[in-house]
């Protein structure tokens, strides 16, 4: 890998215990990594922020990863520091620092994506404080862009984090900004060199620049560190963004990528921490796992690879770290499941399919869909083929857990074999939407009364 130290990396088995307090600690090998992380993702950012001095300090929710990427614009153009703010108003030390001259808030003015006024009044008597704020997530990006000038550009969706987030190594090497879009379609590029995409037509299907994609995302991270000349390489959760942001601090004081960690073995991985200078973790070790860090860097299997816990479930979560659905490993035979569709209102999902499908179309055999579960805006009004199972509260911000269900079985024939198969496979994923369903970093959830999916069985 270009500009890459070359330095064998051998783990020794016992890692140092991990304070539960937070801050920073080591795991000792011949080569060390040191891991930064708090009690909660507000907590870690501030950690990480700690790692090298600005006089510019940037805001983004806590709880909007699209607003923290629209950040990265500003953290990037300026040298600055970002810190995420959840519901309240912490932000840690930089209350009273006084070396903080200019003080950028990015994001929306409800909601996910709302910052309190009062962090305005806390700073605002040594710093100079600005709001960058949208109607959507995709206004407020553009502003950050029009705010740091950038005219050379890299693209990638707004609809997962995961290749924006990997992206922000060549972003700052190559003096870039980031424009969010909503890949499935096309988009407005006009004013800007599109130098990058990041990630494949499936998440921007509009051509442009130099494609980085890989097979998932961990490959795309791993093709975009590879671009790098950098000496460095920081790994973040793959699965949920809520850590991960905080990434941006240790690449502007480390130089160093970000690099997700996989869940399986990987060797473009294992060659970026062979030829690293230095290794760094942002995440506590119940997000970023030590076994699968150490099966990142050299390969030495983890015990629950593949994402399976002691209990014999797999715990799917919802993109945005609000939910999970614990699934009995004995179903993916059946199951298929996929966390990054797209549904109403641009929101993720948990997507469900039925393998072993008849397709009438191409007299074949493959998956089908069987419903979405995602979360959507209390005030989302939605179609009778939304059915909502329940509640969930992180925050105190509130949303509402919608199935989409399908009312016709487009890829079945009428043979009784396919229409056994799908309706056994259907029940299943209904009986994980009714018993299988919790909160997770914090969110309360809530189940609805009765049995809203009845009606939907077949």
């Amino acid at each position: 890998m270009k500009g890459r130290d070359k330095m064998k990396i051998s783990l020794v088995i016992a890692f140092l215990a991990i304070a539960s307090f937070g801050g920073y600690s080591n795991s000792f090998a011949e080569t060390k990594y040191t891991r930064y992380y708090g009690n909660d993702r507000v907590l870690t950012s501030i950690e990480s922020a700690k790692t090298f001095s600005s006089d510019v300090l940037v805001i983004a929710p806590a709880y909007s990863y699209q607003d923290a990427i629209s950040a990265m614009n500003i953290v990037n153009k300026f040298n600055g520091r970002m810190i995420l703010v959840g519901n309240g108003d912490n932000i840690g030390q930089f209350e009273n620092d006084k070396s903080i001259k200019s003080v950028y808030i990015v994001g929306g003015n409800e909601g996910n994506r709302k910052i309190s006024s009062a962090i305005d009044l806390k700073l605002a008597k040594n710093a100079t404080v600005n709001r960058i704020t949208g109607k959507d997530i995709y206004e407020t990006n553009r502003k950050t862009l029009e705010l740091t000038k950038y005219k050379n550009i890299g693209v990638a969706t707004g609809e997962v984090y995961a290749d924006a987030l990997s992206s922000y190594g060549v972003l700052r090497e190559e003096n870039l900004g980031i424009l969010l879009v909503n890949g499935k379609k096309s988009y407005n590029s006009s004013g800007y060199n599109v130098v990058y995409t990041f990630g494949g037509k499936n998440t921007v299907v509009q051509d442009g620049g130099q494609r980085i994609a890989g097979v998932d995302r961990y490959d795309t991270s791993n093709k975009i560190a590879q671009k790098t000349a950098m000496k460095n390489v920081v790994f973040v959760d793959g699965r949920n963004y809520a850590d991960s942001m905080s990434a941006v601090n240790i690449t502007n004081s480390k130089k160093a990528d970000i690099v997700l960690v996989p869940r399986n073995k990987n060797a473009q991985t294992m060659n970026i921490a062979k030829n690293a200078g230095e290794i760094f973790v942002v995440g506590g070790p119940k997000s970023v796992e030590d076994q699968y860090v150490r099966q990142a860097i050299d390969g030495t299997p983890a015990v629950n690879t593949g994402g399976q816990n002691s209990s014999g479930n797999i715990p799917i979560n919802y993109a945005d770290g609000w939910i999970r659905v614990n699934m009995p490993s004995a179903l993916t035979s059946d199951i298929k499941y996929n966390v990054m569709s797209s549904v109403a209102e641009e929101e993720t999902a948990i997507t469900f399919y039925s393998k072993y499908h008849y397709d009438k179309s191409s007299s074949s055999f493959k998956e089908g869909l069987i419903c979405d579960l995602a979360l959507v805006d209390v005030n989302f009004d939605y179609p009778s083929t939304y059915v909502e199972i329940g509640r969930v509260i992180k925050n105190g911000v509130q949303k509402k857990v919608v199935v989409f269900v399908q009312t016709e079985q487009s890829f079945l024939d009428n043979s009784n074999t396919g229409i056994s198969i799908y309706k056994k496979n259907t029940k299943q994923v209904f009986d994980l939407m009714r018993n299988s369903v919790v909160g997770i970093d914090g969110a309360k959830y809530i189940k609805a009364s009765g049995d809203p999916l009845k009606k939907f069985e077949i």
